[in-house]
């Protein structure tokens, strides 16, 4: 099963090198998650970001290889109780009102150290959040520089009905 994972990279890589396209594990990455298809019928939490597509995501790679996040991850945490948290879960908590959750996103550079201070000083994205839930609320824009910036998600489960519900924010 791992082997996959190399020949997929090795595929990703070798296609990018043959046209001098520059890239980063990160945006890597976020080419495959991005890119990935999601399977009718599999269980959202049994699959992951879904399917690997190698064939998108090397498109996806090559359309974006200028952008300026290419050499950025970044480090997301929510708070919850005190706690931090990769994602916002509500399981012992009182799901008969409304709750935010902190989102906090620091954009963190490949090779941070030795990066010059001045394309650190550039760095600026401008994002439009999206959220298909009605029992979510985000603001629609988010302006991150290269410092931790945060937003507030607004969770509404009053109308919602008992069991395990799913969502996802996406940036575009």
């Amino acid at each position: 099963f791992k082997e996959s994972y190399v020949y997929i990279l090795a595929l990703l890589l070798s296609g990018l090198k043959a046209r001098q396209i520059p890239s980063s594990p990160f945006s890597i990455k976020r080419a495959l998650e991005q890119t990935a298809h999601h399977l009718n019928g599999v269980e959202v939490f049994a699959q992951g970001h879904g399917l690997i597509q190698v064939d998108r995501a090397f498109d996806h790679l090559v359309n974006y290889h200028n952008q300026q996040e290419r050499d950025v991850r970044f480090h997301i945490t929510v708070t919850n109780a005190g706690q931090t948290h990769k994602g916002i879960y509500m399981r012992d908590t009182c799901v008969a009102k409304c709750k935010e959750f902190p989102i906090m996103v620091e954009p963190v550079f490949l090779n941070n150290d030795e990066r010059d201070a001045a394309s650190k000083i550039k760095f600026n994205l401008q994002l439009t959040l999206c959220c298909s839930a009605s029992w979510v609320q985000i603001p629609k824009h988010f302006d991150l520089m290269y410092m931790a910036r945060g937003f507030t998600v607004k969770v509404d489960p009053t109308g919602l009905s008992s069991g395990v519900h799913y969502t996802r924010l996406f940036l575009s």
